[in-house]
């Protein structure tokens, strides 16, 4: 983040607004009955992705929808993908696992992680030297190609981390939302 506690709340607010509005967020919501907005055709129960305040992508499949809008939504400009996973979300299908160094993090249960966990291990092609203590040839995977598998909308081939009290959200905030927040209680702190 922007953030600098050293800085002047003006100058804060500034560079926090400026990359605020560079990002981008989606959601995944259930269809409540068939219609049809801007092109897409809705069916009832289906998933509906959205992104800009548009509606971008309709189709049967969770999965499906949000790899339509990782799609949509990432390009070469773009640094950082968040997941946030919550809404009838289970607390199982939060795990966690170790990377291939041992390290532990909380991730969203996939067939990826299924197949890492039964031993099955992936063809391991390290590209970055991102961990030393790393030996790509006794590792089960690499985990950068595995993230930027994840971040391309890849999830057969790699997963998303997440924080232990994913499960537990009933509402999923726009990283505007949650920056305006923010502010408002940075500002409140300041006065």
């Amino acid at each position: 983040m922007a953030f600098d506690p050293t800085a002047e709340l003006d100058d804060n607010v500034e560079e926090m607004s400026n990359i605020v509005s560079n990002m981008r967020s989606a959601e995944i919501t259930y269809a409540v009955r068939d219609t049809e907005i801007n092109g897409v055709k809705i069916k009832n129960g289906e998933f509906i992705g959205i992104t800009k305040g548009k509606i971008l992508v309709s189709t049967p499949s969770r999965i499906t929808t949000a790899q339509k809008l990782l799609d949509d939504m990432i390009n070469e400009d773009r640094e950082i993908i968040t997941i946030f996973h919550g809404i009838d979300a289970k607390e199982e299908d939060i795990e966690i696992i170790l990377s291939p160094v041992g390290m532990p993090g909380r991730a969203i249960h996939n067939h990826f992680l299924e197949e890492v966990a039964k031993g099955n291990k992936k063809p391991v092609n390290c590209t970055v030297n991102c961990l030393k203590p790393c030996v790509p040839s006794e590792a089960p995977y690499c985990i950068a190609n595995s993230l930027i598998n994840a971040e391309k909308g890849n999830f057969n081939s790699g997963y998303a981390f997440a924080g232990a009290n994913a499960y537990k959200a009933t509402k999923i905030s726009s990283v505007k939302e949650v920056i305006d927040r923010l502010m408002q209680e940075t500002t409140q702190y300041y006065k």
